[in-house]
């Protein structure tokens, strides 16, 4: 009798731990008193995500690097001016003036966020004159443009959330600008698959593009996206 309670308690015991223990509780649904989430934003990722691309190069099984790149296209800079304007309780209007400031950084340049992971020793910043790597757009009829800056830079947690698992502390982060006009004064396609990023080295290259729906650029946004 004595075996059969201990034996009772045993599987008692094993199946606390596999519905209590297991990684699929969310522990916080259990006990929510406890721990409290706060309100869930609207967010804006599936928005942003088409417009991340991510590029991993190989010399064999040895992996050379992984570059991450956001396309800081209209719809990213708007998405960025609201949801900073959103976590820090800025007003519509603030939040305009920076829409505005952000949209008039796309009549002057091409930009993206670059993550980059260089496996090599020497020369690995992106930003120094005899650096590894090079990057550079290319346009139809093998056009191409260099970038004007590639600058090093600390991202806005903003801006961290749009990469979502892609950032991590390993990475290096890059403002990458190039012209958004020729010298004569021409802008530059940036419109579906109108333009490339290269990513190259001496001995390898790598290619990221956009294939976007017609409208992906051009998104009705509703006016309480972030103020819920």
């Amino acid at each position: 009798m004595l075996r059969y309670i201990q034996a009772i308690l045993r599987m008692s015991l094993m199946s606390y731990v596999l519905v209590f223990v297991s990684s699929c509780v969310k522990y916080h649904e259990i006990i929510p008193a406890e721990f409290p989430q706060g309100t869930e934003k609207k967010r804006p990722v599936q928005i942003v995500s088409p417009f991340i691309k991510t590029l991993a190069l190989y010399d064999e099984f040895s992996t050379q690097g992984i570059f991450d790149v956001l396309w800081l296209s209209d719809t990213v800079r708007a998405e960025y001016a609201r949801a900073y304007a959103s976590r820090r309780g800025k007003d519509t209007h603030m939040r305009d003036v920076m829409l505005r400031r952000q949209m008039e950084e796309n009549n002057h340049w091409i930009s993206f966020y670059l993550l980059a992971d260089v496996r090599q020793k020497t020369n690995i910043n992106l930003n120094e004159k005899q650096s590894r790597w090079s990057v550079y757009l290319r346009f139809a009829h093998n056009k191409t443009i260099e970038p004007v800056s590639i600058k090093e830079v600390e991202l806005e947690s903003e801006i961290q959330h749009f990469f979502g698992h892609r950032f991590n502390q390993f990475k290096t982060v890059y403002l990458v600008k190039f012209p958004a006009k020729s010298l004569d004064g021409k802008s530059y396609p940036v419109t579906k698959d109108s333009f490339k990023f290269v990513v190259a080295s001496p001995d390898r290259e790598g290619v990221v593009s956009w294939s976007l729906p017609q409208s992906a650029d051009n998104k009705e946004y509703d006016e309480d996206y972030y103020w819920c």
